[in-house]
């Protein structure tokens, strides 16, 4: 089962499934360069649990706010 969410930007969509096991949430976006390229509208997307989500939204919480570390090889 499927639900459309709510986002605070136009270019984003969000679907949150409910699955077997866990929850996950598809966020979608319009991929602009192939757009461009190639007059074909393609999505960027990713599925995240919401312990997956937490960890990206601190992350990008950090980028945001100038805080990111970067990380040494």
């Amino acid at each position: 089962m499927s639900t459309r969410l709510k986002s605070s930007r136009p270019e984003i969509s969000l679907t949150r499934f409910s699955g077997k096991e866990e929850v996950k949430v598809n966020v979608n976006m319009l991929e602009t360069f192939r757009v461009e390229q190639a007059n074909v509208p393609m999505f960027d997307s990713v599925s995240l649990t919401r312990a997956q989500a937490l960890a990206l939204g601190q992350d990008l919480l950090a980028f945001a706010n100038e805080m990111e570390v970067a990380e040494h090889e």
